[in-house]
């Protein structure tokens, strides 16, 4: 037996030497797609940017009413019999097909090929025309004309491309832009501005944070406006994509609370733009004023365990059970926002609890929903604890879709001293990020 064993080790070592080397083969990956959508009952061609997207055989999406095949070259000469079968594929375009019955939203695809199957990529079902964005060589003083409302799939590509589009718009007409990069797993970071006919900019807007850039405008003036998009850093190339979503629908920025019950139907605040019935809110976004809508969500009893939201979630969300919330307008449904599941009833935050003498107080066990108003906002609670009591304390954001970046501080607060005039406070805990836990920047604390 004796002689048996090296060789065993030395069969392991050879197997766990080439792990790296297996590690480094090709595997399919899928950059950018574009368009990145249509409207239902189109056919359209597609193409796709990506690495080792060799001998691409199929594309696969998440719905079956959504369906595609290699988009062929144009005949030439030579491409029928006798001397040929027809035309071949166009490497890495497919011309794709959605069904009437194919509900408007957020669906996924993936390509197979020589190399596996790649990871998801968000396709769009749209409500509206869609556009492709101008050819690379199109001269500056030639802006593309759009329609509105409508949708334009564009990339950056090359590097330091500028885009410009123009739009014939009516004085006080109101239209929402959304410049979609992140939710398109996009690489760029886009900065939308128009410019009225006299070339003045009386708009602007860019990516904030992890949100994609939102702008909203009334016109002041008939005329022709000029519409730029580029890229905050100048970056380019295939995996650079962007949509431009031009559109009278409502727009929601934020709703509050964030949670409710299962089987509840709590009335909730939301925040936006073009909100049928809304009336002006103190908040703004962007210097820019907001509209606020209060209204009844009926979140069904069976929402725990699930989540129902037809819009991009980040990959800490798939986590959080939920519904999506939309609102309807003249000019189409809103974007959605999720309203999460809570196991208790949210406490909302009172007013007046920016200061330690005012603090919120809390029975534990809770849950809280709040909110940062207005800019610079610290919010304080207090509960009582005893010595040796262990706390679960979380502070959600990100994975409810907010882009705020909250810091959570723990102080202990003990009668004066003797002989002084204010309490004893001792800082219990500090805590920002909880970095790796979640993959978001959201905090945990025990």
């Amino acid at each position: 037996m004796a002689g048996v064993v090296p060789g065993v080790v030395a069969i392991l070592a050879g197997m766990l030497a080439g792990g790296p080397a297996a590690a480094q083969l090709p595997s399919a990956r899928l950059d950018a797609i574009l368009p990145a959508g249509g409207p239902a009952g189109t056919t359209f061609t597609m193409t796709l940017h990506g690495v080792d997207l060799d001998d691409l055989a199929e594309l696969r999406f998440s719905h079956p009413g959504i369906s595609a095949k290699p988009h062929l070259a144009e005949p030439g000469p030579f491409d029928r019999p006798p001397y040929g079968n027809g035309p071949g594929a166009v490497e890495n375009q497919f011309d794709v097909t959605v069904a009437a019955d194919v509900p408007a939203g957020a669906h996924s695809v993936r390509v197979v090929g020589r190399y596996g199957l790649s990871p998801a990529r968000t396709f769009f079902v749209d409500p509206l025309a869609v556009l492709s964005g101008p050819e690379p060589d199109r001269p500056d003083d030639e802006p593309l004309a759009v329609p509105l409302p409508g949708i334009i799939d564009g990339a950056f590509n090359p590097a330091g491309d500028v885009d410009r589009f123009s739009i014939d718009a009516k004085g006080g007409e109101r239209l929402t832009i959304r410049v979609l990069a992140r939710q398109i797993d996009s690489r760029a970071r886009p900065v939308v501005s128009i410019a009225a006919p006299d070339g003045r900019i009386v708009a602007a807007a860019r990516a904030d944070g992890g949100a994609d850039a939102v702008l909203g405008i009334t016109f002041p003036a008939d005329g022709r406006y000029v519409l730029e998009v580029r890229d905050e850093i100048h970056g380019g190339g295939g995996d650079h994509p962007y949509r431009l979503v031009l559109t009278t629908a409502p727009w929601l920025a934020a709703i509050f609370p964030a949670a409710a019950l299962p089987g509840s139907n709590e009335e909730v605040l939301l925040l936006g733009r073009d909100l049928p019935g809304g009336q002006p809110s103190t908040m703004t976004l962007d210097g820019a004023p907001l509209e606020e809508l209060r209204m009844r969500v009926a979140l069904p009893a069976d929402s725990a365990g699930g989540i129902r939201f037809d819009g991009r979630l980040e990959p800490g969300q798939f986590a959080v059970d939920g519904v999506g919330v939309k609102v309807d307008g003249p000019g189409g449904p809103s974007n959605p926002l999720l309203l999460s599941v809570a196991t208790q009833a949210p406490v909302r935050e009172a007013d007046g609890n920016d200061r330690p003498a005012s603090a919120q107080p809390l029975s534990l066990p809770c849950e809280v929903a709040g909110r940062f108003h207005p800019r610079r906002d610290v919010d304080w609670y207090s509960f009582e604890a005893k010595k040796d009591d262990r706390l679960w304390i979380e502070v959600w954001s990100h994975r409810l879709g907010s882009p705020v970046d909250p810091a959570l501080v723990i102080q202990r607060v003990e009668p004066p001293a003797e002989g002084a005039t204010e309490p004893k406070v001792t800082v219990v805990a500090n805590v920002d990020d909880a970095g790796q836990v979640t993959g978001m920047n959201d905090m945990t604390r025990r």
